[in-house]
């Protein structure tokens, strides 16, 4: 059987170097008999970071240039284009937030129709 692989990719980008990993995901027992899939490593890129000032981007065109450059490396590696990844990015600047809303469109339950959403 032959199926279309799946892969996976993660760039890190940090003030001194930004990295890019690439892996295949394995279908159950392919690897090993065993009933878990896997990973396994296809590709890794690795170079000095630039564009960057205490930790905070200072130029966007060096950053991205360091990214394609650690991203060209891995997919030479890996012999597959990198298509999307998980992207890690560090540092004092970086804040989360959680909300929630809600809304309330009658006293009883109905059905929403699409108008209302926009």
């Amino acid at each position: 059987m032959n199926q279309a692989a799946n892969y996976l990719a993660a760039l890190d980008l940090g003030s001194s170097k930004t990295r890019a990993l690439m892996a295949e995901l394995l279908p159950a027992g392919e690897a090993t008999g065993e009933d878990a899939s896997e990973v396994r490593f296809r590709g890794f890129g690795e170079v000095e970071s630039q564009g960057w000032r205490k930790g905070m981007v200072a130029d966007l065109e060096q950053v991205t240039a360091t990214v394609k450059e650690a991203v060209a490396q891995a997919e030479a590696q890996a012999g597959v284009p990198l298509e999307s990844a998980v992207v890690g990015v560090g540092g004092p600047h970086i804040q989360g937030a959680s909300t929630s809303c809600g809304l309330t469109f009658s006293s009883r339950p109905r059905v929403l129709p699409r108008e209302d959403v926009r």
